[in-house]
């Protein structure tokens, strides 16, 4: 079985991250905001992470696509992430584009993909706690 083709599990964390930190946009210290992102989810599920405003940010080891209405998105870098290298090539060949997506529109995203240059594509899928409070 190909794990590639098998859909990720992807999840809010519990907790925000901060846009302005400046931090998040260097691979360096980001480590920290990643193992506490991985610690609020359970294992095998890889963490989506949210900033300070209720935006999508990224997930631990890699960029967001989502769609909607049959758009392909990217949340913007402004929002708070790093800016990866696959990402950046598909906002500049215009596949993606860029799009803050708020917690509040979970509901309408159609599919999800976790990308980097490493891996590529990965299809997700999101988890939504039993109790949303």
């Amino acid at each position: 079985s190909d794990t590639r083709t098998h859909p990720l599990s992807i999840s809010l964390v519990a907790t925000a991250v901060e846009s302005n930190d400046p931090y998040l946009v260097h691979k360096t210290s980001r480590r920290d905001a990643y193992d506490k992102a991985l610690a609020e989810v359970p294992d095998g599920v890889l963490p989506l992470l949210f900033n300070q405003l209720g935006h999508i940010t990224e997930s631990a080891i890699a960029n967001v696509v989502y769609q909607r209405a049959g758009e392909l998105y990217t949340p913007p870098v402004s929002d708070g992430l790093l800016p990866g290298v696959l990402r950046g090539e598909l906002v500049a060949s215009g596949t993606v584009q860029e799009r803050s997506l708020s917690v509040t529109e979970l509901k309408t995203v159609e599919a999800w993909w976790l990308i980097n240059s490493l891996r590529g594509w990965r299809p997700c899928q999101l988890l939504v706690p039993e109790t949303q409070s």
